[in-house]
């Protein structure tokens, strides 16, 4: 990989990641079209990033998550690659995120002082309904 060129990322949205004690990861919830909610929410969010494409040594790696309506959440870390030939798997787990309207929920990462999307995940929902003929009877 030469100095300027952006590593290889993929990205799983989900609602949790665990490691068991052999060492494996269990991935839970993994959203695969989207996320539907009611506007405003909050709920945690996780993310397993598999990073491939560096050269041995210390890689700075910063993610951005952005989510329509402004709400933003910024992760800064690095990998230590020790085999090139190796993905490295980065566990981000449990960031609250906060949904106000529909749209594209971005994840984005900076490496070498460029920042690209490298996945998204579509945000769909509704607003309550305040009106009184909405409500349901009990």
């Amino acid at each position: 990989m030469t100095p300027d060129e952006f590593p290889i990322c993929n990205v799983l949205f989900c609602d949790d990641i665990r490691r068991e004690e052999t060492g494996k990861l269990i991935v839970i919830g993994v959203y695969t079209g989207g996320i539907s909610t009611v506007f405003p929410s909050t709920s945690p969010l996780s993310y397993l990033v598999q990073v491939s494409g560096l050269d041995i040594g210390h890689h700075s790696l910063d993610f951005v998550i952005e989510a329509p309506g402004g709400y933003r959440v910024d992760f800064n870390g690095g990998v230590e690659i020790v085999n090139p030939e190796a993905p490295v798997f980065i566990s981000l787990q449990g960031a609250p995120m906060q949904y106000k309207e529909a749209g594209r929920l971005s994840f984005q990462l900076i490496f070498n002082g460029e920042q690209k999307e490298i996945a998204h995940l579509m945000i769909e929902g509704q607003t309550p309904s305040t009106k009184p003929e909405d409500a349901e009877a009990f």
